[in-house]
């Protein structure tokens, strides 16, 4: 039979002056296997997560610089078109021959080469009931290479595109304007 002396052997005194067992002052040193597991499981969790929303991030941040850039490519092709608005079936003609057709969604391309990934169409149609004024529609297409998904964007203006010979009141154009407003 074991004595308290005995007993003591196994057992260490502590700073307090207590006695502990000495597995216990082990497992206070350290963390066990299934902690650092838990531990490791959790962190990557959490990285899982912040790399998730970085790419989200990123993916946003390009298709809001994809938008931006369609809507300044309809804005510069409705300003070319209303440069040529006196004019606008030759105009369409004419950028039926410089813009290559794209079959897969019926739109023309950009000739620049930075803007490969944009198509554009227009279309003019005549106003009811409003001799001369033509509605005037710009769509640019932008499509990521992994998505056969197109987005778009729309401009629409209203404008006074009167066919050749139109008189304005009653006589010709020039007999409205003031000498010092007419263009010689």
């Amino acid at each position: 039979m074991k004595t308290d002396r005995d007993r003591r052997t196994f057992v260490r005194r502590s700073s307090g002056g207590r006695f502990t067992d000495p597995s216990s002052v082990l497992r206070a040193r350290g963390f066990t296997l299934m902690e650092m597991l838990a531990a490791i499981a959790i962190l990557a969790v959490t990285l899982s997560i912040l790399a998730q929303i970085s790419f989200q991030a990123l993916n946003e941040s390009v298709m809001t610089r994809r938008r931006a850039q369609g809507g300044l490519l309809a804005q510069g092709k409705m300003e070319e078109i209303l440069a040529n608005r006196g004019d606008l079936d030759g105009w369409l003609k004419q950028a039926a021959k410089d813009y290559p057709l794209d079959p897969e969604i019926d739109a023309r391309r950009f000739p620049e080469t930075e803007n490969q990934m944009f198509r554009w169409s227009c279309e003019i149609l005549d106003v009811a009931n409003s001799p001369g004024m033509k509605e005037i529609v710009v769509r640019t297409y932008w499509s990521r290479r992994d998505q056969a998904k197109w987005s778009k964007c729309e401009l629409r203006t209203l404008v006074f595109a009167p066919r050749k010979g139109f008189r304005l009141f009653g006589g010709s154009n020039d007999e409205n304007i003031p000498a010092e407003g007419r263009e010689s």
